[in-house]
C-alpha cells in the first residue's frame, strides 16, 4: 500500500484542522458539493470534447483534432483542481478533529482520496500512540450518489487487508 510520508500527513491534518471557512458548517457542506458538482460538469465537458477531437481524426483533419484534445486536457485538468478541493471541503465537513479521532468518514471523497485519507489517518493513530486503538471505524457509505455501484466500501477493505488490518464488519454486508 502507498503510505505516504509522516510529514506529508501532518501537513495534511494540519491544514484541515486549521483551515478557515466562511459562515457555518452548513456552507462548509454546500460549497463542498458545489464544488463536486462542477467538477463533474468538467469532467463531462472533456469527454465531449475528447469525442469530438476523436472524430476529427478519424475524418483527418489533425489541427482541429489537436486543438479539441487540448481543450480536453484542459477541462479535465481543472475538474481535476475542483474535484479536489471538493474532496477537501467535504472531508473537513465529515471529520472536525481526524488526528484525535478513532472514526473517519469518508462521504464525498473518491477511492483514491479516501485511500490517502485512511493512510494518513492510521499513521496519525500509530504515531499517537493510542493503546485504545484496537478497533476504529470507517465509514464509507454505500454509493447513493455513485454513478453504478460504489467502489469505497471494497477498496477500503482490500486497502486494510493490503496493511495486515482485519475488518471485522460492516453494516452494509
Amino acid at each position: 500500500p502507498g503510505i505516504v510520508s509522516q510529514a506529508s500527513c501532518r501537513e495534511r491534518f494540519a491544514d484541515r484542522r486549521t483551515m478557515r471557512y466562511g459562515g457555518s458548517v452548513d456552507a462548509l457542506r454546500a460549497e463542498g458539493q458545489a464544488a463536486a458538482a462542477a467538477a463533474q460538469r468538467g469532467m463531462d465537458a472533456a469527454a465531449v470534447f475528447y469525442r469530438a477531437a476523436a472524430g476529427a481524426f478519424a475524418s483527418a483533419d489533425t489541427s482541429k483534432g489537436r486543438s479539441l484534445t487540448q481543450r480536453a486536457n484542459e477541462a479535465r485538468e481543472k475538474a481535476g483542481a475542483l474535484r479536489k478541493r471538493a474532496g477537501e471541503l467535504l472531508f473537513a465537513y465529515h471529520n472536525e478533529d481526524i488526528g484525535a479521532s478513532l472514526e473517519i468518514d469518508l462521504h464525498g471523497l473518491h477511492v483514491d482520496e479516501a485511500l490517502d485519507a485512511v493512510s494518513c489517518w492510521l499513521e496519525a493513530l500509530r504515531r499517537g500512540g493510542d493503546r485504545r486503538a484496537k478497533m476504529c471505524k470507517i465509514i464509507t457509505g454505500v454509493g447513493k450518489h455513485s454513478r453504478g455501484s460504489s467502489r469505497l466500501p471494497a477498496a477500503i477493505r482490500q486497502y486494510l487487508a493490503d496493511c495486515g488490518i482485519q475488518c471485522v464488519g460492516s453494516a452494509y454486508s
